[in-house]
């Protein structure tokens, strides 16, 4: 176990952010955002936190509530006062496209008169914090990389914070500790622990659980108690080091409709709120018995706390907070700006939400609206990133102008499922539902209606062509019917206290086949300051791993209720009455138009435009700055990432380079700057890249010139320990030099992103990325010392391999790397015919696959070889499969063809071994192929592919031109870094190296090592 050194508490109050990076900051709902934990330190004083920064504060038991400034958007998740002055709130950011979140943490000594911010990007995200004694407190939150444990301690008041030692985890939800300063964890994913002295410790087996949140936990005098999703109640005795089944409290068809949020006690007392919060359910004997005691109101709760056994409150969506005088018995309302959802979203997956649909309804137009997202990761095989999906939708939701997002933990979608016909997907979820997936998916939805009410859905069509997509659309026409039956699911309204609701329009995205209803995202809107478009993509990054612009226009299809059928509806809302304070928010509209603000966005809109000219790249580079520069600040930097990002997202990088560094230029300060930076960092240290480049597959004008405009300055973070960082005096992040050149760049780009702060400077993916530029620059002394201190640093995981695998490369001293393969040198070049009879594949023993999801080995062995010479690298497949599932072999076959369907092999190939950007060659079961570099599908290489199948295999011949992948020698020391994956859809995934899943994971890559044996030595430029 690594001794883990202190991290400085110092309040970096240089470190501010110039500039939003978001089109929605001027529009901060504060009066309706979820309210999430809550905190009395006595009778009359306490303080509620929640989304959008808000702390609330009363002095007189509730009746009255101030909120107290923050600054922040943040999610702040959990509040604990040691006196009525000195008091701490910790929350969470989530980052875009995929970097994660960072913790936020604010500290009073006045009681909330003002509130400092601590350790400013450093953090992992929060969720929980909590003192025993003055001088001895906890944050939980995320694990990462670098904080694997995702518990931090103090034993100084809160002056410096330590990591705890422990297992990599998900996120911890909550805890509960003893005197002694032990104490238990519960968190995502169906996670236990506990935590004794300075070493957190997984509970025993916890799969019965089903990978279901554990959001709540309090220490009794005999026992702990635990609650979370899907009804669940679980004890230990134990200290929670070992826990009992789950306790049926209520009757299994009533428990089965819950999701328990927060449990609270005093002595033997017991509280649990959740969703739906139409009740609470109270226990005076430490849970032998319960009693259900009704609200008043259906919108979910998310933290409860009671004084004494008399006094409580408990608080949740739509800034609702309700108090209790007689132990929870009754319960009255003290603050609410909603008491149902105007309209509701309901979709698939990330990529179906329509956050621009929320922009409107909700910021733009003022109704209350949610969303829901049916599916979910299946947390028994995504990434440890994947697995915090339900908190970053929640906060795309509340940042595109909803009330909240939620995720329905019961329907896992495995990445290999998500392209399967309808049959397929329902017998995976008859396995988790006792064949009964179809009405229980109909159940949750009925229940979703009920809780929130929504007088019109926007959920997807029953005709599409997508089959998820399809079953979910004809589950959401059913479940609409039923919600409005007092016969359907009748436990959803005598004992939960819910009623039938009838939903009176229903649309559909995007088929054209009923009375659509247009929204023009491109549309400038002068409440938003932005158009649609532009103001969901903050929200929109989210939900992505990169750049993806939302679509331009999107068509509603009325399918229930309306005007009628062949009238065209002119707003949602036509016909409908919404009242503030019910369903709606009390927007005041002006009527009079902001001319300049308006031309701004005109402008804005403009630009994008003008940089979509990609006939004439020269000149349209040479006009993007000067429009640009005419720009306000607020406008210019965001056109400017959106430019960037469709030029990098359509592979025309040097394009994306040019505007990148422009808008980091000018703006490099900007919230938005740091995602410029990776994608800077990892262009400037690709060798694949840097191939294309050399064989001219980019458009190339000349570069931008750009007249440094004065910034706020950052503050230069100095690194003295690794993982911990002290604030010098203040300086601006460092000016632009040289940063076109290849590897050369990345370190001087590096040095920038440091000033945002440790997650940013510290994060794996970049330094991975830092130490294979110092290897091309010939430093393999400084690389060496990088990778040496990033494998101190990640203690363990997938990073932590790869760091030891470079540092093995040049001492083989050290433990050999997992999963080391080998490629050798072949004076006979193969004939591909797809049956491996050629010398070079003789006496070769393959790499065989391993499960990385689902156990599918045993009748779907996998086996792979590589050979290369001179001019080719040659690949060899061998799929075994079950007689009778052969597919013919297509003939002719197209590049880049469709085969999300079909049996298929990932080879991923990264030639500077930065983890970060690779060739990507797809071949499938008929041997079609499909290739990307970096994600770009425009790469199309020339490769060669036979392919030979049978009853029960298919054997695939590949060979590809080295040129195709490199300009450099193939020596002895040559290493590249590969995987090979086999998707079996509906099945499961194998893989050579793991994680591994249909996405690619480059995290999981192993070394794939050269033996050239006696070759002369391959001089390399083959033809394009």
């Amino acid at each position: 176990m690594r001794s883990l050194s202190r991290i400085p508490l110092i309040i970096l109050a240089l470190f501010a952010l110039a500039a939003s990076a978001s089109a929605s900051d001027h529009l901060r709902h504060v009066d309706d955002a979820t309210l999430r934990s809550v905190f009395f330190i006595d009778h009359k004083e306490g303080w509620v936190v929640g989304d959008e920064g808000v702390i609330l504060h009363t002095l007189n038991g509730g009746k009255t509530w101030h909120r107290q400034p923050t600054g922040l958007r943040s999610s702040l998740r959990s509040v604990h006062f040691l006196t009525p002055d000195v008091g701490w709130v910790v929350g969470r950011e989530e980052l875009p496209y995929g970097m994660g979140s960072v913790g936020v943490i604010l500290f009073t000594s006045d009681g909330g008169l003002e509130w400092k911010r601590q350790l400013p990007n450093t953090l992992p995200g929060l969720n929980h914090v909590r003192f025993v004694d003055r001088m001895n407190g906890f944050f939980l939150g995320d694990g990462s990389d670098p904080f694997p444990s995702g518990v931090f301690k103090t034993a100084d008041a809160g002056k410096s914070w330590e990591p705890v030692a422990g297992p990599r985890t998900t996120t911890w939800l909550a805890g509960d500790f003893y005197v002694s300063k032990n104490g238990i964890l519960v968190g995502g994913a169906s996670r236990l622990a506990t935590l004794r002295g300075d070493k957190s410790t997984l509970a025993d087996r916890t799969d019965w659980l089903d990978g279901r949140d554990i959001t709540s936990v309090q220490i009794l005098e005999k026992k702990a108690l635990a609650v979370g999703q899907g009804g669940l109640v679980v004890s230990s005795v134990s200290g929670g080091a070992k826990w009992g089944l789950p306790q049926t409290i209520l009757p299994v068809e009533v428990q089965g409709n819950c999701d328990f949020h927060a449990v609270c006690a005093v002595k033997n007392k017991l509280w649990i709120v959740g969703r739906p919060g139409s009740f609470v359910l109270t226990s005076a004997d430490a849970g032998a018995t319960w009693r259900l005691d009704k609200t008043g109101q259906s919108l979910p709760l998310h933290g409860v706390f009671f004084f004494d056994e008399k006094t409580g409150w408990t608080v949740g969506d739509a800034g609702i907070i309700l108090a209790s005088s007689d132990g929870g018995k009754t319960w009255t309302a003290q603050h609410q700006a909603g008491k149902r959802a105007a309209a509701m979203t309901i979709h698939s997956m990330n990529e179906n939400a329509p956050v621009d649909t929320l922009a409107l309804l909700g910021a733009c137009d003022g109704y209350l609206t949610t969303s829901l997202r049916v599916s979910a990761p299946d947390s028994s095989t995504v990434g440890w990133g994947l697995s915090l999906d339900a908190r970053r939708y929640a906060a795309a939701a509340r940042l595109a102008g909803g009330l909240t997002g939620e995720t329905l933990w019961h329907f896992p979608v495995p990445q290999h499922l998500a392209g399967c016909d309808k049959r397929t997907i329902l017998a995976h979820w008859n396995q988790l539902h006792a064949n009964r997936a179809e009405e229980e998916l109909i159940r949750q939805l009925v229940l979703s209606l009920r809780i929130w009410r929504p007088s019109i859905v926007v959920s997807e069509h029953s005709g599409s062509k997508i089959p998820l997509s399809s079953l979910l659309g004809e589950a959401v026409q059913e479940a609409v019917r039923r919600a409005a039956d007092a016969k359907a699911f009748p436990e959803q309204l005598g004992e939960l206290g819910l009623e039938p609701w009838t939903v009176r329009k229903v649309f559909s995205l995007g088929e054209g086949t009923g009375s659509a209803l247009t929204q023009n995202n491109d549309e400038p809107k002068q409440r938003l300051h932005a158009s649609v478009g532009d103001f969901a993509a903050a929200a929109h990054a989210l939900l992505v791993d990169t750049y993806t612009p939302l679509p331009k226009r999107r068509t509603h299809d009325l399918l229930i209720g309306g005007a009628g059928k062949g009238k065209v509806e002119r707003h949602w809302m036509e016909g409908l009455e919404h009242k503030v304070g019910d369903s709606r928010r009390d927007v005041k509209l002006d009527d009079t138009t902001d001319v300049k603000l308006m031309q701004a966005l005109l402008n804005r809109r403009g630009v994008i435009e003008l940089a979509e000219n990609l006939d004439d790249p020269a000149r349209t580079l040479k006009l993007v700055p000067i429009a640009l520069d005419k720009l306000p600040d607020e406008h210019a930097a965001a056109a400017a990432f959106a430019i960037a990002g469709r030029y990098a997202e359509r592979g025309q990088w040097y394009l994306a380079q040019e505007v990148y560094l422009y808008l980091v230029d000018r703006f490099p300060a900007h919230p938005l700057s740091p995602q410029a930076y990776r994608w800077l960092i990892r262009l400037n240290t690709s060798s694949e890249a840097r191939r294309r480049h050399e064989l001219k597959h980019f458009a190339v004008a000349d570069p931008i010139n750009l007249v440094k405009k004065k910034g706020p300055p950052l503050t230069e973070e100095k690194i003295v320990k690794v993982g911990h960082v002290v604030p010098e005096a203040a300086q601006g992040i460092l000016s632009r030099t040289d940063v076109r050149d290849w590897n050369k760049g990345s370190l001087e780009l590096t040095k920038r992103l440091a000033g945002f702060g440790p997650a940013y400077s510290f994060d794996a993916g970049t330094q991975f990325c830092l130490q294979a530029a110092k290897r091309q620059l010939g430093e393999i002394g400084a690389s060496n010392d990088g990778m040496a201190k990033l494998r101190k640093f990640v203690p363990s995981g997938p990073r932590h391999d790869a760091a030891h695998a470079e540092l093995w490369l040049t001492d083989r001293s050290l433990p050999t790397p997992r999963r080391l393969a080998r490629t050798r040198y072949t004076e006979v070049r193969p004939y591909l015919d797809g049956k491996f009879d050629d010398p070079c594949w003789k006496d070769w023993k393959p790499l065989v696959l391993a499960n990385a999801v689902s156990d599918t080995t045993k009748a779907y062995l996998t086996e792979a070889m590589f050979a290369f010479d001179q001019e080719f690298f040659y690949i060899a497949l061998k799929c075994k499969h079950p007689a009778g599932q052969r597919v013919a072999p297509v003939k002719p076959r197209a590049r880049d063809a469709d085969v999300d369907a079909f049996d298929r092999v990932s080879i991923l190939l990264d030639l500077d071994r930065d983890y970060a950007t690779y060739y990507h060659l797809e071949v499938d079961q008929r041997g079609c192929v499909r290739d990307s570099c970096w994600g770009d599908r425009s790469w199309n290489p020339r490769w060669f592919v036979a392919v030979h199948s049978t009853e029960d295999c298919w054997q695939i011949e590949a060979a590809i031109p080295l040129g195709e992948l490199t300009g450099e020698r193939i020596t002895q020391q040559t290493a590249w870094a590969f995987n090979l994956v086999r998707i079996l859809p509906g099945r499961g995934v194998q893989s050579w190296s793991q994680p591994a899943d249909v996405q690619p994971r480059p995290e999981g890559m192993s070394l794939l090592l050269f033996q050239t044996g006696g070759a002369r030595p391959m001089m390399k430029e083959a033809a394009p």
